[in-house]
């Protein structure tokens, strides 16, 4: 199931499933012709309410039916948190949509970070997002596709305006690689990670001390044991 279009005067950014990678995932719930409008379906799905019109009763099996979005006033994402920074930038992290930064709360945001083209799912979760104490600018932003095998972890220079991907990702333990989890930044190069651990153990928090371009284990006195389960699934509510 492909969206095609966007309802007139629709979301803005709603249309994005048409024309990016990996955009025709949705997922239909409930199917059903309209109660005063002759050949029309309206359907449900994963992103909101869809319509389909003139719908052919010998339509051949190439026939391709163009669903047009009509959730203007119904829209709604699962926010994991919102980032306010020194700098009063308001940036909300998300499941499905990772990244928004509203600059108008009164207005649809015309658009929202999406992973790079290289993404293969158009689905993707914001886990955690924590901006430079000596720079408010600077955010990182831990970034998972929705099966929790892709990391797309960015950082922003700008205040959330553009984002660009990790040189490299946290490694030593297969949970480590999948976004989520929660980050401390204290300076555009130095940041802490603390991997979601999906109930297996793990070598517990990652730093970095040159903007994410290699990392090492962070050491403690205590046995790193200690960490299992410390993030133990992306479901709960655990940030450092």
């Amino acid at each position: 199931f492909t969206q095609d279009d966007a309802g007139t005067g629709d979301i803005p950014w709603f249309n994005y499933a048409a024309t990016t990678a990996g955009g025709t995932y949705m997922v239909p719930s409930h199917c059903s012709f309209h109660p005063t409008i002759a050949d029309k379906i309206m359907m449900s799905a994963g992103l909101g309410v869809f319509t389909l019109s003139g719908l052919s009763k010998n339509a051949a099996s190439s026939y391709h039916p163009n669903w047009v979005s009509q959730s203007k006033g119904i829209e709604e994402l699962v926010a994991n948190g919102i980032t306010w920074t020194s700098n009063d930038d308001l940036i909300l992290w998300s499941w499905d949509k990772p990244i928004w930064k509203v600059t108008y709360p009164d207005a649809f945001p015309t658009s929202f970070f999406f992973p790079p083209s290289s993404a293969t799912k158009a689905i993707n979760h914001c886990w955690h997002m924590d901006y430079a104490s000596s720079d408010p600018n600077f955010l990182v932003a831990l970034i998972s596709d929705q099966t929790f095998t892709v990391n797309y972890s960015s950082y922003s220079s700008d205040g959330g305006d553009t984002w660009t991907r990790f040189a490299a990702d946290p490694t030593g333990s297969a949970y480590l690689g999948d976004g989520a989890g929660a980050v401390a930044v204290s300076t555009p190069s130095n940041w802490v990670i603390v991997p979601d651990t999906n109930g297996q153990s793990s070598p517990g928090p990652q730093y970095t001390t040159d903007g994410g371009a290699t990392w090492n284990n962070c050491t403690f006195s205590d046995a790193m044991a200690e960490w299992y389960g410390s993030h133990l699934v992306y479901y709960l509510n655990h940030y450092c």
